[in-house]
Protein backbone atom coordinates (compact mmCIF):
# COMPACT_ATOMS: atom_id res chain seq x y z
CA UNK A 1 0.00 0.00 0.00
CA UNK A 2 1.23 3.56 -0.70
CA UNK A 3 0.62 6.81 0.10
CA UNK A 4 0.18 9.23 -1.95
CA UNK A 5 1.41 12.77 -1.52
CA UNK A 6 -1.64 14.26 -0.91
CA UNK A 7 -2.05 11.36 1.76
CA UNK A 8 0.95 12.43 3.59
CA UNK A 9 -0.04 16.24 3.23
CA UNK A 10 -3.16 15.34 5.06
CA UNK A 11 -1.94 13.68 8.05
CA UNK A 12 1.22 15.77 8.63
CA UNK A 13 -1.53 18.90 8.39
CA UNK A 14 -3.65 16.93 10.96
CA UNK A 15 -0.43 16.17 13.70
CA UNK A 16 0.55 19.88 13.43
CA UNK A 17 -2.94 20.87 13.64
CA UNK A 18 -3.53 18.95 16.96
CA UNK A 19 -0.35 19.85 18.24
CA UNK A 20 -0.65 22.91 18.21
CA UNK A 21 -4.52 23.24 20.07
CA UNK A 22 -3.34 20.67 22.60
CA UNK A 23 -0.29 23.61 23.40
CA UNK A 24 -3.02 25.96 23.22
CA UNK A 25 -5.14 24.55 25.28
CA UNK A 26 -2.70 23.42 27.82
CA UNK A 27 -0.90 26.91 28.62
CA UNK A 28 -1.27 28.07 32.40
CA UNK A 29 -0.88 31.35 33.66
CA UNK A 30 3.02 32.20 34.70
CA UNK A 31 4.38 30.75 37.73
CA UNK A 32 1.86 27.98 38.16
CA UNK A 33 3.20 24.70 38.54
CA UNK A 34 1.38 21.67 37.37
CA UNK A 35 1.17 18.45 38.98
CA UNK A 36 -0.60 15.32 38.50
CA UNK A 37 -4.57 16.71 39.56
CA UNK A 38 -3.89 18.60 36.27
CA UNK A 39 -3.21 16.02 34.25
CA UNK A 40 -5.65 13.37 35.63
CA UNK A 41 -8.24 15.93 37.11
CA UNK A 42 -8.26 18.53 34.54
CA UNK A 43 -6.90 21.05 37.25
CA UNK A 44 -10.94 20.14 39.04
CA UNK A 45 -12.59 22.95 36.68
CA UNK A 46 -14.20 20.26 34.38
CA UNK A 47 -17.97 18.89 35.41
CA UNK A 48 -18.34 14.91 36.27
CA UNK A 49 -20.37 14.79 33.02
CA UNK A 50 -17.42 16.29 30.77
CA UNK A 51 -14.58 13.71 32.16
CA UNK A 52 -17.76 10.86 32.05
CA UNK A 53 -18.04 11.96 28.39
CA UNK A 54 -14.06 11.91 27.50
CA UNK A 55 -13.55 8.74 28.89
CA UNK A 56 -16.45 7.24 26.53
CA UNK A 57 -15.34 9.40 23.84
CA UNK A 58 -11.79 7.91 24.70
CA UNK A 59 -13.17 4.15 24.40
CA UNK A 60 -14.80 4.43 21.21
CA UNK A 61 -12.13 3.31 18.87
CA UNK A 62 -11.58 1.56 15.91
CA UNK A 63 -12.61 -1.30 18.08
CA UNK A 64 -15.93 -0.19 17.89
CA UNK A 65 -16.20 1.13 14.39
CA UNK A 66 -14.31 -1.15 12.37
CA UNK A 67 -13.91 -4.37 15.10
CA UNK A 68 -17.10 -4.81 15.90
CA UNK A 69 -18.53 -4.12 12.68
CA UNK A 70 -16.26 -7.00 11.02
CA UNK A 71 -17.29 -9.45 13.92
CA UNK A 72 -20.82 -8.66 13.62
CA UNK A 73 -20.46 -9.52 9.46
CA UNK A 74 -18.09 -12.90 10.49
CA UNK A 75 -20.16 -14.10 13.03
CA UNK A 76 -23.70 -12.21 13.05
CA UNK A 77 -25.59 -10.31 15.88
CA UNK A 78 -24.38 -12.31 18.64
CA UNK A 79 -21.30 -9.63 19.06
CA UNK A 80 -23.83 -7.23 19.96
CA UNK A 81 -24.68 -8.90 23.50
CA UNK A 82 -20.85 -7.66 24.38
CA UNK A 83 -22.42 -4.11 23.58
CA UNK A 84 -25.76 -4.52 25.62
CA UNK A 85 -23.48 -5.54 28.91
CA UNK A 86 -22.15 -1.73 29.01
CA UNK A 87 -25.97 -1.03 29.32
CA UNK A 88 -25.70 -4.11 33.02
CA UNK A 89 -22.67 -2.43 34.00
CA UNK A 90 -24.27 1.65 34.12
CA UNK A 91 -27.08 -0.23 36.16
CA UNK A 92 -24.61 -1.64 38.49
CA UNK A 93 -22.95 1.35 39.09
CA UNK A 94 -26.40 3.68 39.59
CA UNK A 95 -27.24 0.83 42.30
CA UNK A 96 -23.89 1.39 44.01
CA UNK A 97 -23.90 4.96 43.92
CA UNK A 98 -27.52 5.37 45.70
CA UNK A 99 -26.57 1.88 48.24
CA UNK A 100 -23.10 3.15 48.88
CA UNK A 101 -24.78 6.06 51.11
CA UNK A 102 -28.31 3.90 52.32
CA UNK A 103 -26.85 1.16 53.76
CA UNK A 104 -24.99 3.64 56.30
CA UNK A 105 -28.49 5.30 56.80
CA UNK A 106 -30.62 2.14 56.98
CA UNK A 107 -28.21 -0.60 58.58
CA UNK A 108 -30.83 -2.66 59.62
CA UNK A 109 -32.12 -3.60 56.03
CA UNK A 110 -28.96 -5.41 55.09
CA UNK A 111 -31.03 -8.40 55.66
CA UNK A 112 -34.00 -7.47 53.62
CA UNK A 113 -31.79 -6.39 50.71
CA UNK A 114 -30.27 -9.07 50.55
CA UNK A 115 -33.50 -11.47 50.00
CA UNK A 116 -34.62 -8.54 47.63
CA UNK A 117 -31.49 -9.18 45.33
CA UNK A 118 -31.88 -12.89 45.68
CA UNK A 119 -35.22 -12.90 44.94
CA UNK A 120 -34.80 -10.57 41.97
CA UNK A 121 -32.09 -12.48 40.44
CA UNK A 122 -34.75 -15.51 40.79
CA UNK A 123 -36.86 -13.62 38.80
CA UNK A 124 -35.19 -12.46 35.93
CA UNK A 125 -35.36 -14.83 33.08
CA UNK A 126 -32.33 -16.34 33.29
CA UNK A 127 -32.34 -20.25 32.77
CA UNK A 128 -36.25 -19.79 31.98
CA UNK A 129 -37.21 -17.94 29.03
CA UNK A 130 -39.76 -15.18 29.28
CA UNK A 131 -41.95 -16.63 26.79
CA UNK A 132 -43.23 -19.28 29.50
CA UNK A 133 -44.43 -16.60 31.66
CA UNK A 134 -47.72 -15.10 30.29
CA UNK A 135 -47.89 -11.65 28.52
CA UNK A 136 -49.73 -9.54 30.87
CA UNK A 137 -47.14 -9.98 33.07
CA UNK A 138 -44.21 -9.21 30.77
CA UNK A 139 -44.18 -5.51 31.93
CA UNK A 140 -43.59 -6.49 35.78
CA UNK A 141 -40.32 -8.40 35.13
CA UNK A 142 -39.41 -5.67 32.65
CA UNK A 143 -39.13 -3.13 36.02
CA UNK A 144 -36.20 -5.38 37.13
CA UNK A 145 -32.91 -4.08 35.44
CA UNK A 146 -31.48 -7.02 34.51
CA UNK A 147 -34.19 -8.63 32.26
CA UNK A 148 -33.98 -6.34 28.92
CA UNK A 149 -30.25 -7.14 29.42
CA UNK A 150 -31.06 -11.04 29.68
CA UNK A 151 -33.52 -11.13 26.72
CA UNK A 152 -31.39 -8.57 24.38
CA UNK A 153 -28.98 -10.99 24.91
CA UNK A 154 -31.25 -14.22 24.47
CA UNK A 155 -32.57 -12.60 21.49
CA UNK A 156 -29.70 -12.52 19.56
CA UNK A 157 -27.97 -15.51 20.56
CA UNK A 158 -30.78 -17.83 20.31
CA UNK A 159 -32.65 -16.68 17.41
CA UNK A 160 -30.58 -14.69 15.65
CA UNK A 161 -32.63 -11.00 15.64
CA UNK A 162 -31.83 -7.56 16.85
CA UNK A 163 -33.88 -6.21 19.46
CA UNK A 164 -36.91 -3.98 18.30
CA UNK A 165 -35.40 0.09 18.36
CA UNK A 166 -38.42 0.15 21.38
CA UNK A 167 -36.79 -2.47 23.13
CA UNK A 168 -33.71 -0.18 22.84
CA UNK A 169 -35.17 2.93 23.86
CA UNK A 170 -36.74 1.65 26.81
CA UNK A 171 -32.82 0.38 27.83
CA UNK A 172 -32.00 3.37 27.56
CA UNK A 173 -34.93 5.44 29.85
CA UNK A 174 -34.11 2.36 32.31
CA UNK A 175 -30.60 2.74 32.43
CA UNK A 176 -30.48 6.96 32.39
CA UNK A 177 -33.00 6.40 35.14
CA UNK A 178 -30.91 4.32 37.22
CA UNK A 179 -27.98 6.81 36.80
CA UNK A 180 -29.62 9.83 37.92
CA UNK A 181 -31.37 8.18 41.11
CA UNK A 182 -28.05 6.77 42.07
CA UNK A 183 -26.66 10.13 41.11
CA UNK A 184 -29.18 12.68 43.15
CA UNK A 185 -29.14 9.83 45.90
CA UNK A 186 -25.46 10.02 46.39
CA UNK A 187 -25.45 13.80 46.02
CA UNK A 188 -28.09 14.59 48.21
CA UNK A 189 -26.90 12.23 51.18
CA UNK A 190 -23.07 11.63 50.73
CA UNK A 191 -21.75 14.89 52.25
CA UNK A 192 -23.15 13.32 55.68
CA UNK A 193 -22.25 10.08 54.80
CA UNK A 194 -19.53 10.72 57.52
CA UNK A 195 -21.77 11.51 60.14
CA UNK A 196 -23.17 7.83 59.71
CA UNK A 197 -20.21 5.81 60.15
Amino acid sequence: MNLSTIDIVVVVIYAIGIFGLAQWVSREKAGHEKDSSDYFLASKNLPWWAIGASLIAANISAEQIVGMSGSGYAIGLAIASYEWMAALTLIVVGFSLATSVLFLKYRDLNQVWDMVTQAGFFLAPIIYPLGIVPEKFHVYFYIWPPTPIIEFSRTALVSGHAPSLLAHACLLIEVMAVLTVGTLVLKRMGPRAAELV
